[in-house]
């Protein structure tokens, strides 16, 4: 019984890593996708006159920042916004990725495109190894090697 006790003491249920994710933004950044269900009011001005299509693909090419702005306007941009199939599935399946982009003020450094296809790719940037990491100042994957050792994803503090 002696030998069990000292071996559990001498391990760790969980390493002791701090790695810098997200794992708890959702209590720090509010997103409002999904909340308001009401009919819009009013259109988009002058933007009503162009194909959805078309509107659906510039707004793609907007950075993250400003796709959050224009979804401010009215419920109308919210929900052409929220409709893009792409930025539906980053919503869906990696919000923290928005939350965390917003919050460390570099969601005017890409698009929500290149973010949509930096999530949907898995090798890092840097070795092709998996990259089971976003690094959220350059939108780049990164593997876990990079991540915790490599100078250039260090936090800066």
């Amino acid at each position: 019984m002696a030998a069990v006790q000292k071996l559990s003491e001498s391990t760790y249920t969980f390493l002791s890593i701090i790695d810098h994710t997200l794992d708890d933004i959702k209590s720090l950044y509010y997103l409002d996708n999904g909340h308001n269900r009401r009919v819009p009011c009013y259109g988009l001005g002058s933007l009503e006159i162009m194909p959805l299509e078309v509107l659906r693909m510039v707004i793609l090419r907007l950075n993250i920042q400003l796709i959050t702005h224009f979804r401010r306007v009215n419920r109308r941009a919210r929900l052409v916004v929220d409709q893009i199939p792409q930025y539906k599935q980053i919503i869906v399946h990696a919000p923290a990725s928005i939350r965390g982009c917003l919050s460390i003020r570099t969601g005017f450094s890409f698009s929500c495109q290149d973010l949509y296809d930096k999530l949907r790719t898995a090798d890092c940037n840097s070795c092709s190894d998996f990259g089971g990491y976003l690094y959220l100042v350059t939108c780049r994957r990164v593997c876990f090697l990079y991540f915790t050792e490599k100078t250039d994803y260090l936090p800066l503090l």
